[in-house]
């Protein structure tokens, strides 16, 4: 896949299709090699549903798009995730061809330039799971509100 440079089925998709996962793997990507997220970390900083990225993260894993390991931080969730070259090349081919790639990278950069500031997020960590869903969604509904 890495070399691929034909037309693929991504490029008939529409709507919101690959938005979840062309977010999360453009943060993962960003990462150092030994560094991992939570889902929770991962929520704020791509703007995903908790549970929209909870029920996505165990396929990306069993397609070999990720890798986990089990945290050890409380109320961090289970598991910290982290994109693999599989998954490298699957972004690669998405903002490729993807039609609402760009679409979807400008709605991460504002949400971490507008929503997510470095304040925010440590409020947010810091939250207890309830308050912190709650919280998510209402931020997530506002965002989607007013773009």
């Amino acid at each position: 896949m890495k070399n691929w440079d034909g037309v693929t089925k991504l490029s008939k998709k529409r709507g919101r299709y690959g938005a979840s996962k062309l977010k999360g793997f453009s943060v993962l990507e960003e990462l150092e090699q030994k560094e991992y997220l939570s889902v929770r970390q991962l929520c704020l900083c791509t703007g995903i549903g908790y549970y929209s990225l909870a029920r996505a993260l165990p396929n990306w894993v069993r397609w070999e798009y990720v890798s986990r390991v089990p945290t050890t931080g409380i109320g961090e969730g289970d598991y910290a995730y982290k994109v693999l070259e599989k998954g490298r090349a699957w972004q690669k081919l998405a903002v490729a061809q993807l039609p609402n790639a760009q679409v979807f990278l400008e709605e991460l950069n504002k949400w971490q330039l507008q929503v997510m500031t470095p304040e925010a997020y440590q409020k947010m960590r810091k939250l207890k799971f309830k308050d912190f869903i709650s919280a998510l969604d209402r931020m997530i509904k506002n965002f989607r509100d007013n773009k």
